[in-house]
């Protein structure tokens, strides 16, 4: 099962819909049981700075994971 930025980076999940994809992840952790074993970072796929980053300003979140989408390899996702 794909986390939420896999799915954001196969183009499953839009730029306007990021947002909103996270909170329902959020929301699936904290009913799942998962919480006690997997953080909610790696439970939604983001390295801790970015779940820093999206916690406090969201919409720079969004900017960010939209310019690392269009530079991969600037970013070291790909090879």
């Amino acid at each position: 099962m794909q986390n939420v930025i896999q799915k954001y980076y196969s183009g499953a999940i839009r730029d306007d819909e990021l947002l909103d994809a996270i909170e329902e992840a959020v929301q699936e952790w904290h009913n799942s049981g998962d919480e006690t074993t997997d953080p909610l970072h790696v439970f939604l796929g983001m390295c801790f700075p970015e779940y820093a980053l999206w916690v406090k300003s969201p919409s720079t979140f969004v900017a960010q994971m939209h310019h690392q989408s269009y530079y991969p390899m600037f970013w070291g996702l790909t090879d």
